[in-house]
Protein backbone atom coordinates (compact mmCIF):
# COMPACT_ATOMS: atom_id res chain seq x y z
CA UNK A 1 0.00 0.00 0.00
CA UNK A 2 2.46 2.70 0.73
CA UNK A 3 4.75 1.56 -2.66
CA UNK A 4 1.41 2.51 -4.37
CA UNK A 5 0.93 5.65 -2.72
CA UNK A 6 4.81 6.77 -3.40
CA UNK A 7 4.28 5.77 -6.94
CA UNK A 8 1.06 7.66 -7.20
CA UNK A 9 2.95 10.39 -5.75
CA UNK A 10 5.63 10.24 -8.28
CA UNK A 11 3.47 10.15 -10.97
CA UNK A 12 1.28 13.16 -10.14
CA UNK A 13 4.62 15.20 -9.49
CA UNK A 14 5.64 14.15 -12.61
CA UNK A 15 2.05 15.09 -14.52
CA UNK A 16 2.47 18.61 -12.58
CA UNK A 17 6.07 18.68 -13.56
CA UNK A 18 5.10 18.82 -17.42
CA UNK A 19 1.94 20.86 -17.14
CA UNK A 20 4.11 23.42 -15.77
CA UNK A 21 6.65 23.28 -18.65
CA UNK A 22 3.56 22.57 -20.75
CA UNK A 23 2.08 26.12 -19.74
CA UNK A 24 5.78 28.04 -19.72
CA UNK A 25 6.00 26.66 -23.09
CA UNK A 26 2.89 28.36 -24.21
CA UNK A 27 3.48 31.73 -22.27
CA UNK A 28 7.26 31.81 -23.92
CA UNK A 29 5.65 31.10 -27.06
CA UNK A 30 2.44 33.57 -26.82
CA UNK A 31 5.23 36.38 -25.75
CA UNK A 32 8.10 35.61 -28.12
CA UNK A 33 6.10 34.33 -31.07
CA UNK A 34 5.56 37.75 -33.07
CA UNK A 35 2.29 38.88 -33.75
CA UNK A 36 1.78 40.59 -38.22
CA UNK A 37 4.35 38.35 -39.33
CA UNK A 38 3.56 38.10 -43.08
CA UNK A 39 3.51 34.42 -42.97
CA UNK A 40 0.82 34.56 -39.93
CA UNK A 41 -1.56 37.31 -42.27
CA UNK A 42 -0.61 34.53 -45.21
CA UNK A 43 -1.86 31.51 -43.40
CA UNK A 44 -4.69 33.67 -41.49
CA UNK A 45 -6.11 34.66 -44.82
CA UNK A 46 -5.68 31.38 -46.29
CA UNK A 47 -8.02 29.87 -43.69
CA UNK A 48 -11.06 31.82 -44.37
CA UNK A 49 -10.90 30.59 -48.39
CA UNK A 50 -13.89 27.99 -48.79
CA UNK A 51 -12.35 24.75 -49.63
CA UNK A 52 -12.18 23.61 -53.27
CA UNK A 53 -12.33 27.57 -54.12
CA UNK A 54 -8.89 27.71 -55.37
CA UNK A 55 -6.92 26.05 -58.72
CA UNK A 56 -4.04 27.53 -58.03
CA UNK A 57 -1.46 27.82 -55.70
CA UNK A 58 1.71 30.40 -55.45
CA UNK A 59 4.74 28.77 -53.45
CA UNK A 60 8.43 29.45 -52.63
CA UNK A 61 10.21 32.21 -51.12
CA UNK A 62 9.50 36.17 -50.41
CA UNK A 63 11.06 37.21 -53.88
CA UNK A 64 7.31 35.33 -54.69
CA UNK A 65 5.56 36.61 -51.69
CA UNK A 66 6.14 39.99 -53.37
CA UNK A 67 6.44 39.88 -56.85
CA UNK A 68 3.12 37.99 -58.26
CA UNK A 69 -0.15 39.37 -57.60
CA UNK A 70 -2.95 36.28 -57.62
CA UNK A 71 -5.39 39.38 -58.69
CA UNK A 72 -3.52 39.61 -61.86
CA UNK A 73 -3.98 35.75 -62.42
CA UNK A 74 -7.20 35.92 -61.63
CA UNK A 75 -7.95 38.51 -64.26
CA UNK A 76 -5.55 37.76 -66.89
CA UNK A 77 -5.91 33.67 -66.91
CA UNK A 78 -9.29 33.55 -65.36
CA UNK A 79 -7.25 31.83 -62.55
CA UNK A 80 -8.36 31.45 -58.38
CA UNK A 81 -5.10 31.68 -57.08
CA UNK A 82 -3.58 32.14 -53.56
CA UNK A 83 -0.38 33.37 -52.72
CA UNK A 84 1.64 30.99 -49.34
CA UNK A 85 5.55 32.53 -50.61
CA UNK A 86 7.14 33.40 -46.90
CA UNK A 87 10.56 35.14 -46.64
CA UNK A 88 12.96 32.24 -46.55
CA UNK A 89 10.55 29.91 -47.52
CA UNK A 90 12.67 26.21 -47.92
CA UNK A 91 12.00 23.61 -50.55
CA UNK A 92 10.36 21.58 -47.86
CA UNK A 93 8.00 24.00 -46.61
CA UNK A 94 7.01 24.69 -50.27
CA UNK A 95 6.16 21.16 -50.82
CA UNK A 96 4.26 21.27 -47.35
CA UNK A 97 1.85 24.13 -48.53
CA UNK A 98 1.83 22.67 -52.06
CA UNK A 99 0.44 19.62 -50.32
CA UNK A 100 -1.75 21.60 -48.07
CA UNK A 101 -3.39 23.49 -50.67
CA UNK A 102 -4.09 20.30 -53.05
CA UNK A 103 -6.02 18.54 -49.89
CA UNK A 104 -7.74 21.58 -49.13
CA UNK A 105 -8.44 22.85 -52.75
CA UNK A 106 -7.35 20.25 -55.21
CA UNK A 107 -5.50 23.01 -57.20
CA UNK A 108 -4.69 21.89 -60.93
CA UNK A 109 -1.45 24.01 -61.32
CA UNK A 110 1.67 25.33 -58.74
CA UNK A 111 3.96 28.59 -59.37
CA UNK A 112 7.13 28.10 -57.43
CA UNK A 113 8.82 31.03 -56.71
CA UNK A 114 12.93 29.40 -56.49
CA UNK A 115 16.24 31.66 -55.98
CA UNK A 116 19.45 30.83 -56.76
CA UNK A 117 19.98 30.77 -53.47
CA UNK A 118 17.56 28.78 -52.28
CA UNK A 119 18.65 25.90 -54.71
CA UNK A 120 22.19 25.92 -53.41
CA UNK A 121 21.85 26.60 -50.06
CA UNK A 122 22.92 24.02 -47.27
CA UNK A 123 21.34 22.59 -44.49
CA UNK A 124 17.77 21.68 -42.88
CA UNK A 125 14.31 23.48 -42.36
CA UNK A 126 13.79 24.22 -38.96
CA UNK A 127 10.38 22.70 -37.87
CA UNK A 128 9.74 25.60 -35.41
CA UNK A 129 10.02 28.39 -38.20
CA UNK A 130 7.32 31.22 -38.36
CA UNK A 131 5.49 29.65 -41.55
CA UNK A 132 5.19 26.38 -40.00
CA UNK A 133 3.90 27.77 -36.63
CA UNK A 134 1.36 30.19 -38.51
CA UNK A 135 0.25 26.97 -40.88
CA UNK A 136 0.06 24.92 -37.80
CA UNK A 137 -2.73 27.01 -36.32
CA UNK A 138 -5.12 27.03 -39.33
CA UNK A 139 -4.69 23.28 -40.33
CA UNK A 140 -6.11 19.61 -39.63
CA UNK A 141 -4.38 18.09 -36.85
CA UNK A 142 -3.63 15.30 -39.20
CA UNK A 143 -2.03 17.83 -41.41
CA UNK A 144 -0.07 18.76 -38.97
CA UNK A 145 1.04 15.13 -37.83
CA UNK A 146 2.34 14.46 -41.66
CA UNK A 147 4.17 17.70 -42.07
CA UNK A 148 6.01 17.72 -38.56
CA UNK A 149 6.95 13.91 -39.39
CA UNK A 150 7.88 14.41 -42.86
CA UNK A 151 10.33 17.19 -41.81
CA UNK A 152 11.77 15.15 -38.97
CA UNK A 153 11.84 11.87 -40.58
CA UNK A 154 12.73 12.75 -44.18
CA UNK A 155 14.33 15.84 -44.07
CA UNK A 156 17.35 14.66 -41.94
CA UNK A 157 16.47 16.78 -38.83
CA UNK A 158 16.50 14.57 -36.05
CA UNK A 159 19.61 15.23 -33.97
CA UNK A 160 19.96 18.76 -35.29
CA UNK A 161 18.55 21.69 -33.01
CA UNK A 162 16.10 22.43 -36.07
CA UNK A 163 14.02 19.44 -34.52
CA UNK A 164 12.87 20.97 -31.40
CA UNK A 165 11.61 24.11 -33.06
CA UNK A 166 8.19 22.72 -33.69
CA UNK A 167 8.17 22.10 -29.60
CA UNK A 168 9.61 25.10 -29.04
CA UNK A 169 9.03 27.89 -31.65
CA UNK A 170 9.86 30.49 -30.09
CA UNK A 171 13.48 29.68 -30.45
CA UNK A 172 13.34 29.95 -33.76
CA UNK A 173 10.95 32.61 -35.03
CA UNK A 174 10.66 35.30 -32.50
CA UNK A 175 10.79 38.45 -31.47
CA UNK A 176 13.93 39.80 -30.00
CA UNK A 177 14.73 39.99 -26.29
CA UNK A 178 14.76 43.92 -26.30
CA UNK A 179 12.06 43.75 -23.43
CA UNK A 180 10.65 47.10 -25.23
CA UNK A 181 9.92 44.80 -28.37
CA UNK A 182 8.42 42.07 -26.15
CA UNK A 183 6.16 44.71 -24.32
CA UNK A 184 4.63 45.80 -27.76
CA UNK A 185 4.45 42.37 -28.80
CA UNK A 186 2.16 41.05 -26.58
CA UNK A 187 0.58 44.54 -25.60
CA UNK A 188 -1.34 44.28 -29.71
CA UNK A 189 -2.13 40.72 -28.86
CA UNK A 190 -4.27 42.18 -25.93
CA UNK A 191 -5.37 45.96 -27.08
CA UNK A 192 -6.86 44.83 -30.06
CA UNK A 193 -4.47 45.38 -32.72
CA UNK A 194 -5.69 43.56 -36.49
CA UNK A 195 -3.27 41.41 -37.75
CA UNK A 196 -2.81 43.46 -40.84
CA UNK A 197 -2.53 46.73 -38.20
CA UNK A 198 0.52 44.60 -37.07
CA UNK A 199 1.35 43.48 -40.13
CA UNK A 200 2.16 47.53 -41.01
CA UNK A 201 4.07 48.15 -37.92
CA UNK A 202 5.88 45.38 -38.22
CA UNK A 203 7.38 46.07 -41.76
CA UNK A 204 5.90 49.34 -42.75
CA UNK A 205 7.79 48.65 -46.68
CA UNK A 206 5.29 45.75 -47.11
CA UNK A 207 2.08 47.05 -48.74
CA UNK A 208 -0.39 44.01 -48.49
CA UNK A 209 -2.85 43.36 -50.99
CA UNK A 210 -4.84 40.27 -50.15
CA UNK A 211 -4.57 36.84 -51.39
CA UNK A 212 -0.61 36.71 -49.68
CA UNK A 213 0.20 38.66 -51.87
CA UNK A 214 1.87 42.40 -50.79
CA UNK A 215 4.70 43.61 -52.59
CA UNK A 216 7.41 46.61 -51.32
CA UNK A 217 6.80 50.14 -51.24
CA UNK A 218 10.25 51.43 -51.72
CA UNK A 219 13.01 51.72 -53.63
CA UNK A 220 16.47 50.19 -53.61
CA UNK A 221 19.21 52.54 -52.49
CA UNK A 222 21.91 51.42 -55.35
CA UNK A 223 24.26 53.85 -53.35
CA UNK A 224 24.37 52.13 -49.82
CA UNK A 225 23.70 48.28 -51.13
CA UNK A 226 26.02 46.11 -49.74
CA UNK A 227 27.68 43.16 -51.42
CA UNK A 228 25.82 40.05 -51.43
CA UNK A 229 28.73 37.41 -51.99
CA UNK A 230 32.36 37.83 -52.56
CA UNK A 231 32.69 37.35 -56.50
CA UNK A 232 35.64 35.11 -55.49
CA UNK A 233 34.42 32.83 -53.52
CA UNK A 234 31.30 32.42 -56.56
CA UNK A 235 33.76 31.43 -58.35
CA UNK A 236 35.78 28.81 -56.34
CA UNK A 237 32.53 27.54 -55.45
CA UNK A 238 31.49 26.78 -58.75
CA UNK A 239 34.84 25.29 -59.59
CA UNK A 240 34.01 22.93 -56.32
CA UNK A 241 30.94 21.82 -57.18
CA UNK A 242 31.58 20.38 -60.12
CA UNK A 243 27.63 18.38 -61.26
CA UNK A 244 26.14 19.10 -57.89
CA UNK A 245 25.49 22.21 -58.40
CA UNK A 246 21.98 21.76 -57.12
CA UNK A 247 22.73 21.18 -53.09
CA UNK A 248 21.82 17.42 -52.76
CA UNK A 249 19.43 18.06 -49.68
CA UNK A 250 17.52 20.88 -51.90
CA UNK A 251 17.49 18.35 -54.67
CA UNK A 252 15.97 15.74 -53.16
CA UNK A 253 12.72 18.13 -51.80
CA UNK A 254 12.78 19.38 -55.38
CA UNK A 255 12.12 15.98 -56.57
CA UNK A 256 9.45 15.21 -53.87
CA UNK A 257 7.55 18.55 -54.96
CA UNK A 258 7.90 17.87 -58.76
CA UNK A 259 6.95 14.21 -58.04
CA UNK A 260 3.81 15.33 -55.69
CA UNK A 261 2.55 17.25 -58.77
CA UNK A 262 3.03 14.89 -61.01
CA UNK A 263 1.07 11.97 -59.12
CA UNK A 264 -1.46 14.85 -58.54
CA UNK A 265 -2.18 16.28 -62.02
CA UNK A 266 -0.72 19.49 -60.93
CA UNK A 267 0.65 21.47 -63.75
CA UNK A 268 4.26 23.23 -62.17
CA UNK A 269 5.73 26.52 -63.33
CA UNK A 270 9.31 27.46 -61.51
CA UNK A 271 9.86 30.70 -61.65
CA UNK A 272 13.31 33.12 -60.85
CA UNK A 273 11.52 36.69 -59.72
CA UNK A 274 13.66 39.58 -60.82
CA UNK A 275 16.66 40.72 -58.79
CA UNK A 276 18.54 43.97 -59.05
CA UNK A 277 21.10 43.66 -61.70
CA UNK A 278 24.04 44.23 -59.72
CA UNK A 279 23.31 41.24 -57.50
CA UNK A 280 23.31 39.08 -60.80
CA UNK A 281 26.53 40.41 -62.14
CA UNK A 282 28.46 39.99 -59.02
CA UNK A 283 27.21 36.00 -59.24
CA UNK A 284 30.25 35.74 -62.17
CA UNK A 285 30.19 32.78 -63.97
CA UNK A 286 28.63 31.32 -60.79
CA UNK A 287 24.92 32.72 -62.30
CA UNK A 288 24.87 30.95 -65.22
CA UNK A 289 26.05 27.44 -64.15
CA UNK A 290 23.16 27.49 -61.12
CA UNK A 291 20.71 28.46 -64.17
CA UNK A 292 21.54 26.00 -66.33
CA UNK A 293 21.32 23.13 -63.45
CA UNK A 294 17.68 24.37 -62.57
CA UNK A 295 16.57 24.71 -66.23
CA UNK A 296 17.66 21.13 -67.10
CA UNK A 297 16.54 19.56 -63.60
CA UNK A 298 12.46 21.16 -64.19
CA UNK A 299 12.25 19.68 -67.55
CA UNK A 300 13.71 16.41 -66.53
CA UNK A 301 10.97 16.40 -63.97
CA UNK A 302 8.39 17.78 -66.25
CA UNK A 303 7.76 21.52 -65.12
CA UNK A 304 8.62 24.73 -66.99
CA UNK A 305 11.27 26.90 -65.63
CA UNK A 306 11.62 30.36 -66.62
CA UNK A 307 14.07 32.95 -65.61
CA UNK A 308 12.53 36.51 -65.89
CA UNK A 309 15.86 38.25 -64.37
CA UNK A 310 16.55 37.13 -68.51
CA UNK A 311 13.12 38.54 -69.96
CA UNK A 312 13.99 40.75 -72.83
CA UNK A 313 12.41 44.08 -73.44
CA UNK A 314 9.53 43.06 -75.16
CA UNK A 315 8.37 40.97 -72.07
CA UNK A 316 9.11 43.01 -69.52
CA UNK A 317 10.78 46.39 -68.40
CA UNK A 318 14.22 45.28 -65.63
CA UNK A 319 14.62 49.11 -65.24
CA UNK A 320 16.35 49.83 -61.60
CA UNK A 321 13.06 51.63 -60.69
CA UNK A 322 11.07 48.44 -60.16
CA UNK A 323 13.45 47.10 -57.11
CA UNK A 324 11.79 47.46 -53.33
CA UNK A 325 15.16 46.34 -51.77
CA UNK A 326 17.78 43.97 -52.86
CA UNK A 327 16.07 41.50 -52.85
CA UNK A 328 12.18 42.10 -53.91
CA UNK A 329 9.88 43.99 -56.51
CA UNK A 330 7.82 47.21 -55.24
CA UNK A 331 4.46 47.64 -56.16
CA UNK A 332 5.57 48.97 -59.92
CA UNK A 333 7.69 46.03 -60.19
CA UNK A 334 5.26 43.18 -59.34
CA UNK A 335 1.97 44.22 -61.42
CA UNK A 336 5.03 44.52 -64.54
CA UNK A 337 6.12 40.98 -63.48
CA UNK A 338 2.68 39.88 -62.75
CA UNK A 339 2.05 40.77 -66.08
CA UNK A 340 4.96 39.68 -67.64
CA UNK A 341 4.11 35.37 -65.92
CA UNK A 342 0.62 35.92 -67.67
CA UNK A 343 1.94 37.01 -71.16
CA UNK A 344 4.51 33.41 -70.84
CA UNK A 345 1.18 31.75 -69.86
CA UNK A 346 -1.51 32.82 -72.52
CA UNK A 347 1.77 32.27 -75.51
CA UNK A 348 2.65 28.66 -74.05
CA UNK A 349 -0.94 27.73 -74.07
CA UNK A 350 -1.33 28.78 -77.45
CA UNK A 351 1.41 26.60 -77.91
CA UNK A 352 3.82 29.34 -79.27
CA UNK A 353 7.20 28.90 -78.22
CA UNK A 354 8.64 31.36 -75.18
CA UNK A 355 12.39 30.66 -75.68
CA UNK A 356 12.46 34.00 -77.69
CA UNK A 357 11.48 36.40 -74.87
CA UNK A 358 14.23 35.26 -72.53
CA UNK A 359 18.24 36.69 -72.88
CA UNK A 360 20.64 34.41 -73.06
CA UNK A 361 22.95 35.45 -69.57
CA UNK A 362 25.53 36.83 -72.09
CA UNK A 363 22.97 39.01 -73.82
CA UNK A 364 21.77 39.91 -71.03
CA UNK A 365 24.95 41.15 -69.73
CA UNK A 366 25.66 43.28 -72.57
CA UNK A 367 21.95 44.79 -72.64
CA UNK A 368 22.73 46.05 -68.84
CA UNK A 369 24.48 49.70 -70.30
CA UNK A 370 24.71 51.12 -67.04
CA UNK A 371 26.71 50.98 -63.87
CA UNK A 372 24.21 49.41 -61.28
CA UNK A 373 26.19 49.57 -58.20
CA UNK A 374 29.89 49.92 -57.18
CA UNK A 375 31.57 48.52 -53.77
CA UNK A 376 34.73 49.32 -52.53
CA UNK A 377 37.46 47.29 -50.50
CA UNK A 378 39.67 48.47 -47.72
CA UNK A 379 42.99 47.55 -46.40
CA UNK A 380 44.89 48.75 -44.14
CA UNK A 381 48.86 48.48 -44.58
CA UNK A 382 51.83 49.84 -43.31
CA UNK A 383 51.74 52.50 -46.89
CA UNK A 384 48.10 53.50 -46.35
CA UNK A 385 44.96 52.40 -46.85
CA UNK A 386 44.44 49.99 -50.18
CA UNK A 387 41.60 50.76 -51.74
CA UNK A 388 39.97 48.48 -54.45
CA UNK A 389 36.53 49.33 -56.34
CA UNK A 390 34.42 46.73 -58.14
CA UNK A 391 31.80 48.17 -60.45
CA UNK A 392 28.68 46.28 -60.71
CA UNK A 393 28.39 47.50 -64.97
CA UNK A 394 27.65 44.95 -68.39
CA UNK A 395 29.91 43.74 -69.72
CA UNK A 396 30.02 46.22 -72.39
CA UNK A 397 29.97 49.10 -70.11
CA UNK A 398 33.68 50.82 -70.08
CA UNK A 399 34.07 52.25 -66.11
CA UNK A 400 36.25 54.84 -64.40
CA UNK A 401 37.16 55.51 -61.27
CA UNK A 402 37.71 58.52 -58.69
CA UNK A 403 38.85 58.73 -55.20
CA UNK A 404 37.94 60.96 -52.33
CA UNK A 405 38.60 61.99 -48.91
CA UNK A 406 36.55 63.89 -46.19
CA UNK A 407 38.17 66.26 -44.59
CA UNK A 408 35.95 67.75 -41.92
CA UNK A 409 32.45 68.24 -44.09
CA UNK A 410 34.27 68.85 -47.33
CA UNK A 411 35.04 65.87 -50.27
CA UNK A 412 38.84 66.39 -51.17
CA UNK A 413 39.61 64.24 -54.39
CA UNK A 414 42.31 62.63 -54.03
CA UNK A 415 42.79 60.38 -57.59
CA UNK A 416 40.98 61.94 -60.43
CA UNK A 417 39.01 59.99 -63.06
CA UNK A 418 41.22 56.62 -64.40
CA UNK A 419 40.24 53.38 -65.35
CA UNK A 420 42.31 51.98 -62.81
CA UNK A 421 40.03 50.69 -59.98
CA UNK A 422 42.42 50.50 -57.12
CA UNK A 423 44.38 53.29 -55.36
CA UNK A 424 46.23 53.34 -52.19
CA UNK A 425 45.64 56.17 -49.58
CA UNK A 426 47.92 57.67 -46.99
CA UNK A 427 46.52 59.82 -44.92
CA UNK A 428 47.96 63.17 -44.40
CA UNK A 429 51.19 62.95 -41.77
CA UNK A 430 50.67 59.94 -41.08
CA UNK A 431 47.81 60.59 -38.86
CA UNK A 432 46.05 57.32 -37.64
CA UNK A 433 42.19 56.96 -36.84
CA UNK A 434 38.86 56.60 -38.52
CA UNK A 435 38.67 58.47 -42.05
CA UNK A 436 35.96 58.58 -44.64
CA UNK A 437 36.46 57.58 -48.02
CA UNK A 438 34.54 57.39 -51.48
CA UNK A 439 34.93 56.12 -54.89
CA UNK A 440 32.81 57.69 -57.55
CA UNK A 441 31.76 55.64 -60.95
CA UNK A 442 30.95 56.51 -64.32
CA UNK A 443 31.32 55.27 -67.95
CA UNK A 444 34.70 56.58 -69.45
CA UNK A 445 33.47 59.81 -71.72
CA UNK A 446 30.62 60.91 -69.45
CA UNK A 447 30.40 64.06 -68.20
CA UNK A 448 28.41 63.10 -65.57
CA UNK A 449 29.55 64.07 -61.71
CA UNK A 450 29.13 60.40 -61.31
CA UNK A 451 26.85 57.41 -62.01
CA UNK A 452 27.25 55.63 -58.56
CA UNK A 453 28.97 56.09 -55.58
CA UNK A 454 30.49 54.21 -52.58
CA UNK A 455 30.98 55.80 -49.29
CA UNK A 456 32.95 53.61 -46.62
CA UNK A 457 34.91 54.28 -42.95
CA UNK A 458 38.27 53.27 -42.49
CA UNK A 459 40.95 52.79 -39.71
CA UNK A 460 44.57 53.30 -40.36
Amino acid sequence: MQTSKGLMSRIATCCFAVTLLIAFDALITFVRMPYGTKSQVSWVDYGQVPDGELDTIIIGTSTIMAGLDPQVLNNRLGATAYNLGSPTQWIEESYIALKTAYEDHHVTRAILGITHVSASREGVPNTGSTFMFMRSLQVSPKQNFEAYSYLLTECDTIGKPESLGFIAPWAYGSVDNDLTDLYTNVKMKLDGTTLYEAARISDHRWAYQGNGFGPYNANVKYDWVGPYYRMDDIADDVDNLGSSVIDPSREAALIKLCNYCEEHDIELIAVVVPIPAYRIIEYGKGYEVLDDAMKKFFEEHGAQFYDFNLARPELMDLSTEIFGDTEHLNTVGAEAFSQAFCDVVESVQAGNDVDDLFWTIEDYLRSVDYIAAVFLDREPHEDGIHLRARAMAGSDVDVEYQFMVKAGETWVVVRDWSRDNTFVYYPENGRRGEVTLCVNARQVGSDEEYERYRVIQAMY
